[in-house]
């Protein structure tokens, strides 16, 4: 409650005005505790309630949190978040403990980065539930909130349009594994489907105070459907050790796929991160080595780690040990460490090993000086063809030793290959280097004995498209036996990089058209059609203008934009000038006219039954003779003629069919 003084100075009454700041709940009977708070806050860009509510029975606990706010421009916004901690049973190996579950409106839901999903609110409150009994106090209350909601709000702020819904499960596995997914879909202004997870393994499952191993993987998948990207990520969290807690376990794993936009093509397998002296394009996943890093005790500390990686023009492995001894000033190490890079098309390799041990003793009398000894050796390979460079170095007191020894062929770069090579390796099967879809206008699709399958299209809505996987440098277009080339206008000269061609000289796309009528027989035109160009990037590392002579090509290859196909749509629209029927429809029923076994009365066009009674017998004849070409007809439309209804009102404005709905076209 609450009244502004200078009003009441300047009208001398007392007129109070009410509002709600904050509210507490706190409710316990017997084995049920309920608490819970409201909060108001007012920001410049909007006025917001933020609150929290939580109720316990004996092994039940429910929570929820969430937030309703009022922007500025009137636009109202809401995410409700609710975890229920309780064991719901299941098989050994999926015994559900808990479930989650949410919804935001005109919210939109940030994911977070990969070494950050363990503490991603909506993990975390699921995870690690809280056994705490809720606050009382309105200053407690203010302070959880201002605490679970600031957090909250960084991940979900208001966003107009967008959209999202969530859920989520905790499991475990034979009372080894605990894991909890969360999945998301968000929509509105675009279209997204995320996954975040955590499992924790703990070896004995019954000592959490000193276990000998414990590992905790966070997961984390990205569909994008619109920007054809999935990506799916896992990495160890640094709660991971083994024997000891002082032994750190790192790594992780990622698969992205782009299918569209600038990396369309692109892709990457890789478990561990990659090759040392790789040009990791900025878009991939960043992924830590697999490996461990213990420091047993003050003097000794060891390390080690590998990685595997697969991307579309290499693959790439390697790892790498260390130990360190140092007490005083008495120093010792050992190193060894080997990567390994192998290209194809053209094939090449290239690996590195190295191994270097030695030790150091620092004295101190007049001074500080450092004795040391140190033998490394290092020996690089490649291919092909084969050739080779090792180097061996010694170090003494500071002076050093060093020889160096060449093998094999010098190194070179990769050479063009064939088309016959290009096109066993690079190239799909003949039958699906060209496509051709219906993107809009299909009805449905029949069977027919002499065509095969048959699209029964909508005309005003008919769009065909067809797809090169060459990019295309010139186009015959035949309509009706008329064929004619098709100017594709400008566009970049796409080459073979891998052959070192810096041109196509011929890559024709041949779309032909002809009409057949029902007799099989080539029917006239009836239509025109126009030819609309479709572009797509293609990779240039593939169809650029010469090869790359890097084993490790630069990552910001361009790509070649060219056309890859056509879109084929009617030139006129069915709803060009369209003529309305005027008068009464009821003068469509019958023509004026003289026909076989009828008999016409007047010029009204009615028709006389009793002066048509003794022809009957032929006009029934006629109809069943028909019977079987229209079944026929009706059949390769997609119909059943068994379950047509013939007998409606002619005054319905749509044809009904009762088992397909209504016959658009």
């Amino acid at each position: 409650m609450g009244v502004k003084l200078t009003e009441l100075t300047k009208n001398h009454k007392f007129e109070p005005h009410f509002g709600l700041d904050g509210l507490g709940l706190d409710l316990k009977e017997g084995p049920v505790e309920i608490g819970g708070g409201l909060l108001k806050l007012s920001t410049p860009e909007m006025t917001e309630f933020e609150g929290f509510v939580t109720i316990r029975a004996e092994e039940l606990e429910l929570s929820a949190i969430g937030s309703f706010a009022e922007l500025r421009s009137g636009e109202k916004s809401l995410f409700i978040y609710a975890v229920l901690d309780a064991p719901l049973g299941g098989p050994a190996f999926f015994v559900i403990m808990g479930l989650a579950a949410g919804f935001g409106y005109n919210r939109r839901l940030l994911m977070p980065p990969m070494s950050q999903v363990q503490q991603f609110p909506l993990v975390a409150a699921a995870v690690n539930p809280s056994r705490t009994p809720p606050p009382t106090d309105m200053g407690q209350i203010k302070s959880y909130i201002s605490d679970k909601l600031t957090l909250m709000d960084r991940y979900i702020p208001p966003a107009v349009g967008e959209y999202f819904l969530t859920a989520g499960i905790r499991f475990t596995s034979f009372e080894l594994l605990d894991s909890f997914l969360l999945a998301t879909v968000q929509f509105g202004k675009h279209f997204e489907v995320d996954l975040l997870g955590l499992s924790t393994v703990l070896l004995p499952p019954d000592t959490p105070t000193s276990p000998l191993a414990e590992a905790q993987l966070a997961l984390k998948a990205v569909i994008i459907p619109d920007e054809g990207i999935i990506i799916v990520q896992g990495q160890l969290t640094p709660a991971s050790f083994i024997l000891s807690r002082d032994c750190h376990l790192t790594g992780g794993f990622a698969f992205a796929v782009w299918a569209k936009g600038p990396h369309a093509g692109d892709f990457v397998v890789t478990i561990g991160g990659y090759h040392p002296d790789f040009k990791t394009p900025a878009y991939y996943p960043q992924v830590p080595r697999v490996g461990y890093s213990w420091a047993i005790s003050s003097y000794l500390h060891v390390k080690g780690g590998g990685y595997f990686a697969l991307v579309p023009h290499a693959l790439m492995a390697g790892g790498s040990y260390s130990a360190i001894w140092q007490s005083g000033d008495v120093k010792a190490w050992f190193i060894l460490a080997a990567n390994f890079l192998i290209a194809w098309k053209p094939f090449h390799y290239d690996a590195e090993l190295y191994v270097d041990l030695g030790a150091e003793l620092t004295i101190h009398f007049f001074g500080t000086h450092h004795i040391s000894i140190d033998a490394s050796a290092d020996l690089h390979v490649w291919g092909p063809e084969f050739g080779g460079h090792a180097r061996v170095t010694v170090k003494v007191i500071g002076i050093h030793f060093h020889f160096s020894i060449d093998f094999g062929e010098s190194s070179s770069p990769p050479q063009p290959i064939l088309w016959s090579k290009f096109q066993s390796s690079f190239l799909p099967a003949a039958d699906k280097r060209l496509s051709a879809s219906i993107n809009d206008g299909l009805i449905r699709t029949v069977q027919d004995s002499r065509y095969g399958e048959v699209w029964i299209v909508k005309r005003d809505r008919l769009r065909i498209s067809t797809d090169s996987y060459f990019p295309v440098k010139s186009v015959t277009f035949t309509l009706d036996d008329q064929a004619q080339t098709y100017d594709p206008g400008t566009f970049k000269v796409a080459g073979v990089a891998p052959m070192n061609v810096s041109t196509v000289e011929h890559s024709d796309h041949a779309i032909a058209i002809s009409r057949v009528a029902s007799n099989g027989n080539h029917a006239s035109p009836t239509e025109n059609l126009t030819l609309n160009k479709i572009w797509k990037d293609y990779p240039g590392a593939l169809w650029g203008n010469q090869m790359e002579r890097e084993l490790n090509p630069p990552p910001d290859q361009k790509l070649v934009r060219t056309l890859s196909g056509f879109e084929i749509v009617p030139s006129k629209s069915s709803n060009e000038d369209p003529k309305p029927i005027e008068g009464d429809r009821d003068k469509l029923a019958y023509e004026p006219s003289s026909q076989v076994g009828y008999t016409w009365v007047g010029s009204t066009g009615t028709f006389s039954e009793e002066a048509s009674k003794k022809h009957w017998p032929d006009i029934t004849k006629q109809i069943f003779d028909k019977k079987g070409d229209r079944s026929q007809l009706l059949e390769a439309m997609g119909f059943d003629p068994s379950k047509l209804n013939y007998n409606q009102p002619l005054k319905r404005d749509t044809f009904f069919v009762p088992q397909y709905g209504t016959l658009e076209d």
